[in-house]
């Protein structure tokens, strides 16, 4: 009996140089006949729908339009946090009813794909346009972030958000860190051009 094709969901932010990386991978599943769609602001609907995906509006309070960023790095923490909880409902009011068979997630929107994923015990994958998680990353990154000022609160916060979601992953810490899944976006075109260094002087 031939397989079903998939329900496979993408889940991003409206970020172009976060959206761009992804869509030749989104284009290849809908041609091989997936169904495939994909939840992000309008603002980047149509980069998105152009690859023949289904498009599932979730508005962004990310300032992607001013660009006007904090520069506090607890700031920009809780400001995704922010972004996530008041994605979710909207994604639940979009798929709770219409179940992935698999999750794609921008590595900015994971805290809102992992949440939705495991409420429903769906498989999640990241698709990363910028940098993955590497050995020793607790030791490099995450232990750092907790001891700057306001971490403590933004992880209250968090933890109370998980208890909330239902999520069965409730450490913040294990919610937050390296992904089971994840694949590295690296465009074709920096496979075939060499990289030249200048030798030290």
């Amino acid at each position: 009996m031939p397989r079903r094709p998939a329900h496979i969901s993408m889940i991003g932010i409206p970020i172009v140089s976060h959206v761009l990386p992804s869509l030749e991978i989104i284009r290849e599943l809908v041609a091989r006949g997936h169904r495939v769609t994909y939840a992000n602001d309008p603002a980047v609907a149509d980069l998105i729908t152009a690859t023949g995906v289904e498009f599932v509006s979730c508005t962004s309070i990310l300032p992607v339009t001013d660009d006007n960023w904090p520069d506090d790095v607890i700031a920009v923490q809780n400001l995704f946090l922010d972004n996530a909880i008041q994605e979710l409902p909207q994604l639940r009011a979009a798929y709770d009813e219409d179940r992935a068979d698999l999750y794609l997630y921008d590595i900015g929107a994971y805290a809102t794909a992992r949440a939705l994923a495991e409420t429903q015990d769906r498989a999640l994958l990241q698709l990363s346009p910028t940098f993955v998680a590497w050995k020793g990353y607790e030791q490099d990154v995450a232990a750092h972030l907790r001891g700057l000022p306001g971490a403590d609160a933004y992880h209250a916060r968090f933890a109370q958000w998980l208890a909330d979601c239902g999520t069965s992953t409730t450490d913040v810490d294990a919610f937050s860190g390296p992904p089971a899944r994840a694949l590295a976006l690296i465009p074709e075109q920096c496979n075939r051009t060499p990289i030249k260094s200048t030798p030290p002087q």
